[in-house]
């Protein structure tokens, strides 16, 4: 999935750097989001387990699981010829 990431970054910059006419482009940086720009804190990933209604009893809970969805990030800086 990072790799994924990373070709993907790679072919969004390369599509910037052709809309103004700059050559190929090199990847001069890439990490985790937060830690090119930053102190590399994340904020939290926000979780909750509440009813409707606000009740906490099991009963209340639907124990169904969602879909599962994976998103993966980087960030990254980039040199153009």
């Amino acid at each position: 999935m990072r790799k994924a990431a990373v070709d993907n970054a790679i072919t969004k910059a390369q599509a910037y750097a052709d809309a103004v006419r700059r050559g190929r482009v090199t990847a001069l940086q890439i990490a985790d989001p937060g830690m090119l720009n930053g102190n590399g804190e994340q904020p939290p990933i926000p979780f909750a387990m509440t009813s409707a209604n606000g009740a906490d009893t099991a009963a209340d809970f639907d124990l169904t699981p969602d879909e599962i969805v994976i998103h993966v990030e980087v960030d990254a800086h980039f040199a153009a010829d």
